[in-house]
């Protein structure tokens, strides 16, 4: 009975090899994928990130009307800013590019004897789309 289990797991071994003409479609399949996907003719998307932060001082004895004003025209910047940057994108990668996100994050602190500042912040992402030559 040994014998016709060592021959059956041979079998079975065997069974699980694949043959060279197998070995050369799969390859050729895996090339061919993978060129495809690294394939210049095709369009990808490419997520790109940004953050930019802009201190201000607060103009002596401003109210708080004042500061909040002065934060609105701050805030307006940065948004201008990150639609310039997709401007920016969309020439540096000859490609299309959408602002998908926008996040603006604004504060007066106290800085002791140098007085208040303003913290504007904003952190944008975009779809850049590189379309192929």
């Amino acid at each position: 009975m040994f014998p016709f289990r060592k021959a059956l797991v041979a079998a079975a071994f065997t069974a699980l090899i694949p043959s060279p003409a197998v070995l050369a479609q799969s390859e050729q399949g895996r090339s061919a994928s993978t060129s495809d996907a690294a394939s210049p003719s095709r369009a990808y998307p490419l997520r790109v990130d940004s953050t930019m932060a802009i201190n201000i001082p607060v103009a002596p004895g401003a109210g708080t009307e004042e500061q909040v004003k002065q934060i609105a025209v701050a805030r307006a910047y940065l948004y201008q800013a990150a639609a310039q940057d997709c401007e920016n994108l969309k020439q540096a990668f000859k490609a299309e590019c959408r602002l998908v996100n926008v996040r603006v994050n604004s504060s007066v602190q106290s800085r002791g004897s140098s007085g208040e500042t303003m913290f504007v912040n904003v952190q944008s992402a975009y779809e850049v789309t590189i379309r192929p030559n």
